[in-house]
């Protein structure tokens, strides 16, 4: 079972934990990575444009001018695509193709990529994330003291100290900086990082949901 050191806001070790093996032992599957990738981009995509089809545009129904001796092009309606305010050609109708994944699909990709992070060292766990008061000049000395202050930063944390005000006001004005209460986070929150902390607590809410 693989082990890391916990610090302390100082940068000081102040003991060790052992991680759990079905999250941070876990040989990295790239192609169920990028599946669940392609899932979690999926979830976050708008839906398309709605749009208006020669049936349902109101424009006049009469013909525009007569068919002969003009000229000119034969022409409908002024519901048209071709006209100005008319519908619109093979129209978007909202429309989500879904991308769907089973969950333990998910969680074992999570694992891989959480494996892979572990092993290049860029995870720091940390006792707690606690402050005792708001201070964005505190919480960047921090992440200073865990060698974490430059690049993309993920903060994963338990639901109390998620939903801690001075926690939360500290964060806030920290460039890249994210903040993520345990275990809502996904691959794609793990691949961008640079630096990913994780509270104590958080490991213990991953393996109680791991255990349930």
């Amino acid at each position: 079972m693989p082990q890391a050191a916990i610090q302390n806001l100082q940068g000081e070790e102040v003991g060790q934990v052992e991680l759990d093996a079905t999250l941070f032992d876990v040989e990295p599957n790239r192609d169920l990575i990028h599946q669940a990738l392609l899932y979690v981009d999926n979830q976050r995509a708008q839906l398309r444009g709605i749009t208006q089809t020669r049936a349902e545009v109101s424009r006049t129904g009469a013909k525009v001018y007569r068919q002969k001796g003009l000229g000119r092009a034969r022409h409908g309606d002024r519901g048209a695509p071709t006209f100005v305010g008319g519908a619109r050609a093979h129209a978007p109708k909202g429309e989500r193709h879904r991308h769907s994944m089973p969950k333990k699909m998910r969680r074992l990709a999570t694992a891989g990529v959480l494996t892979a992070q572990y092993r290049k060292g860029l995870m720091r766990f940390v006792a707690d994330l606690h402050l005792e008061h708001t201070s964005t000049k505190l919480m960047a000395e921090a992440l200073e003291n865990l060698r974490c202050s430059r690049g993309r930063i993920l903060a994963v944390v338990s639901k109390d100290e998620y939903y801690s005000e001075a926690l939360d006001k500290s964060c806030r004005n920290l460039p890249r900086f994210i903040l993520r209460c345990a275990p809502h986070f996904n691959v794609r929150d793990l691949l961008v990082a640079d630096h990913i902390i994780m509270s104590q607590g958080a490991l213990a809410e991953l393996k109680s949901r791991g255990e349930a």
